[in-house]
């Protein structure tokens, strides 16, 4: 991992500092009752390194999403708390009103967008991640024919790999990728080290974490797929509460800190230069 030590003029060392400060804007957005409460309860996968995952203490939050929480949160003058929840109960709980947003590697879908506003602040890729020796000689997509792929339930990686298996493996006569789903974040990297899967389809970014830090062993293969772009989901009729994180994202876009905190988890390769509102559909 690349930590990106501050440099620069004195004038950009006074445009970090205004990044602790409150921004008048988005926070004169935010709806009255996150305003007094002074909490944004935040759902959120944990044990998906860099993205959200907990230090060695098994207990503190950290990483990408976590990090761009907190960033958001000093712009709109509350704290962004993370609960881990699977990434299959997230809409369900900001619907039941258990959690305001979600920060967690969510791709926008339409069908997600019937559910859900979104925030976008990413743009998002698969890949595909093997063991170091690769013993399937697993080189791409078109060699998941009759492989075992390990995803997370609820995931826009596992709808991409059924409908690749039926329209390039079944149609063509080949056996179809057996798709295994896993509600723990961390369960597919497992899976293929254990043998239980052939390769783990997911973001990229989780991937290569993943590579670079298991000592030869896991490797990535094939290159990146790009999927949909990621977003900060909120409750469909609190549209109100999207446009404030809206204004705040674009500020600390604006500011230099959002590169910043990318470039820190190595995922600046997926930096977006203006966010906007997705809104929900239906």
């Amino acid at each position: 991992m690349t930590t990106v030590a501050a440099c620069g003029s004195d004038d950009s060392g006074d445009k970090k500092a205004s990044t602790t400060a409150e921004n008048a804007e988005a926070a004169k957005l935010l709806p009255a009752e996150i305003k007094k409460a002074g909490v944004v309860r935040v759902a959120s996968t944990f044990g998906y390194p860099p993205e959200q995952f907990y230090e060695e203490d098994g207990k503190t939050p950290t990483g990408f999403s976590v990090e761009l929480g907190a960033a958001l949160g000093k712009q709109l003058g509350v704290d962004f708390k993370f609960e881990n929840v699977s990434f299959d109960a997230i809409l369900p709980g900001i619907d039941a009103g258990r959690y305001d947003i979600a920060i967690s590697s969510m791709s926008i879908t339409p069908e997600r967008s019937k559910q859900v506003n979104f925030v976008k602040y990413m743009d998002a890729g698969g890949s595909l991640l093997v063991k170091g020796d690769n013993p399937k000689h697993i080189e791409g997509f078109e060699d998941l024919c009759g492989k075992t792929a390990a995803n997370t339930t609820g995931s826009l990686h596992g709808e991409y790999l059924e409908n690749y298996s039926k329209e390039n493996c079944v149609a063509n006569g080949k056996s179809p990728i057996k798709v295994v789903n896993f509600s723990d974040a961390a369960a597919p990297n497992q899976a293929v080290a254990t043998g239980r899967a052939d390769v783990c389809y997911r973001d990229f970014t989780a991937n290569a974490y993943m590579a670079q830090k298991s000592d030869g062993q896991f490797k990535i293969v094939g290159g990146i797929v790009k999927t949909s772009p990621y977003g900060i989901a909120v409750g469909k009729d609190d549209e109100q509460l999207a446009e404030a994180i809206n204004v705040a994202l674009n500020a600390v876009i604006q500011d230099g800190s959002y590169l910043d905190i990318l470039k820190k988890w190595d995922v600046d390769e997926a930096a977006i230069t203006q966010s906007e509102v997705v809104k929900a559909t239906s």
